[in-house]
């Protein structure tokens, strides 16, 4: 699933899943007649979710996208992350009436490799759901994690 993301999404593929245009449309979060408008604004093009509310890059916004499943026994998200370009996938064997528990892990997860990858240890990290599946991933870095990646 991680690959056919990396394929459906990413400019960077050797494979090409869907036309350029069609990408375009499936990115289009800002149709005002999505029925998910109202409570969440630009979350939904033609089928791909805005899924920037579940990762946290220190505190500045991510472009995110991808899909989230659920079926009975099962809930899922994989997500696309353009400005890394790479996919995160989950899946996991639990079913929640939340839906969280992929988004609370892609926030963690995605926290902590973008950690790794500039040296330092993983933040700690909470996602808050308000709403069904809906939250928000914030990460708390330590003093002196903060002080070295402003001045790198």
């Amino acid at each position: 699933l991680a690959s056919y993301t990396y394929a459906l999404y990413s400019p960077n593929s050797k494979i090409s899943v869907v036309a350029d245009s069609s990408r375009r449309h499936m990115l289009n979060f800002s149709d005002p007649s999505s029925p998910w408008s109202h409570h969440h604004g630009n979350f939904y093009g033609m089928g791909t979710f805005n899924l920037g509310w579940s990762v946290d890059a220190e505190g500045a916004p991510v472009e995110a996208h991808g899909h989230v499943g659920d079926t009975y026994g099962y809930q899922s998200q994989t997500t696309y992350l353009p400005s890394y370009d790479f996919v995160l996938t989950v899946a996991t064997n639990v079913e929640t009436l939340s839906q969280a528990q992929p988004a609370d892990f892609t926030c963690s997860a995605f926290a902590a490799v973008l950690a790794a990858q500039r040296g330092m240890p993983p933040p700690d990290c909470t996602f808050v759901v308000p709403v069904h599946f809906f939250g928000t991933c914030s990460c708390k870095y330590s003093a002196a994690v903060v002080e070295r990646a402003a001045a790198a």
